[in-house]
């Protein structure tokens, strides 16, 4: 089992360095849904431009007008995960709860975790109390860490939603 060295401040230091990384990925999480926005936008004016021309052939008008469709879809569900959503355990299910050999200093594991539930992992696995101030930093952490596993299976499902509507028009196109 591993051990946290002694002391109050060893843990503080180690919470606040894990607190800092959960808080870069969610930078990391929300600059991917902005990169795609970006993206998925100038993509619809690009698109909205050839559906409103009229030398372009009606036949591909219905391709282009279900890809508008599907990016329009993306750019709100990325839009969505920049919503203040804390709790967001109504709408995303976790698939499975903490587990034995879980790695509590990695955000994906650690937001399955309830924070009673972390905070005596934490105890528990490296041997140590944490005093108030530790709890809630911990806390905070799993709060954290929830909100970035949000943000990135939005993003996924953004990502995924342009490859469905890209097959979807492909085959609109392919059989028009």
């Amino acid at each position: 089992m591993p051990t946290m060295p002694k002391g109050d401040e060893a843990m503080k230091e180690e919470l606040k360095y894990l607190f800092d990384k959960v808080n870069d990925w969610l930078k990391f999480a929300e600059a991917k849904h902005i990169a795609l926005i970006t993206f998925d936008t100038a993509a619809l004016f690009g698109l909205i431009s050839l559906l409103t021309n009229s030398s372009v052939s009606a036949t591909i008008k219905v391709p282009i007008a279900t890809f508008v469709v599907g990016i329009g879809l993306s750019v709100l569900i990325s839009l969505f995960s920049f919503s203040s959503i804390t709790n967001s355990n109504k709408f995303f299910r976790r698939k499975a709860g903490p587990a034995q050999h879980d790695n509590l200093l990695f955000f994906g594991h650690i937001s399955k975790y309830e924070e009673s539930q972390y905070k005596e992992a934490l105890q528990n696995q490296f041997n140590c109390q944490l005093n108030e101030w530790e709890g809630q930093l911990a806390d905070q952490i799993v709060v954290n860490s929830k909100i970035v596993m949000r943000k990135f299976r939005l993003f996924n499902w953004s990502v995924w939603t342009v490859l469905v509507f890209v097959g979807i028009s492909a085959l609109f196109w392919f059989w028009g």
